[in-house]
């Protein structure tokens, strides 16, 4: 962006003094940048370890949810002990995240990421329960499925969360 657009959109204004070129901005945009750098610094921020070991958990739920959706869709057997590996390796990507916590904005996100994962290992026990009774889930079964709509939901919330690295209490993770 050139400094005379700057000035334009900022109804600032722009001199020359020599090889110098000074903007001036109006007190009300300056105000309010500095009203917006000061409300950054004051938001705290999720660590970078944590927002890390977040993503392989998220990632870790997010490729347990596809593999159960792509079992029933198929109508391959969904079982006890095939979606137990799942499970183990999320798991083990969310005791990663819990390692990772060291501020209160990490221990919160934390919080939401627990019930997600408490969220999908609930949907995942109801598929297999409804197996081991008639052998046969319809392909269908994820079409307004409230509870795999929730985990979507959450997801999405907590990868925006961790884009802009601000935690944000998200109700579909509770």
């Amino acid at each position: 962006m050139d400094i005379e657009s700057l000035a334009r959109i900022t109804h600032g204004s722009v001199r020359y003094q020599g090889n110098q070129v000074i903007l001036t901005l109006p007190q009300a945009a300056t105000a309010n940048a500095n009203a917006q750098t000061a409300a950054a610094v004051k938001t705290p921020q999720l660590s970078g370890s944590f927002l890390g070991a977040e993503i392989e958990a998220l990632t870790a739920i997010r490729e347990w949810r596809v593999s159960l959706v792509n079992a029933v869709q198929n109508n391959y057997p969904v079982t006890a002990d095939w979606t137990g590996r799942l499970r183990r390796s999320t798991e083990n990507k969310m005791q990663l995240a819990v390692a990772a916590t060291s501020t209160d904005s990490d221990q919160k996100a934390l919080d939401l990421l627990k019930n997600e994962f408490a969220n999908m290992q609930q949907m995942n026990d109801q598929f297999v329960a409804t197996h081991e009774k008639v052998n046969y889930i319809s392909p269908d079964s994820f079409e307004n499925n409230a509870a795999d709509q929730k985990i979507m939901s959450c997801q999405r919330a907590l990868v925006a969360m961790a884009s802009t690295k601000q935690f944000e209490d998200v109700p579909s993770c509770h």
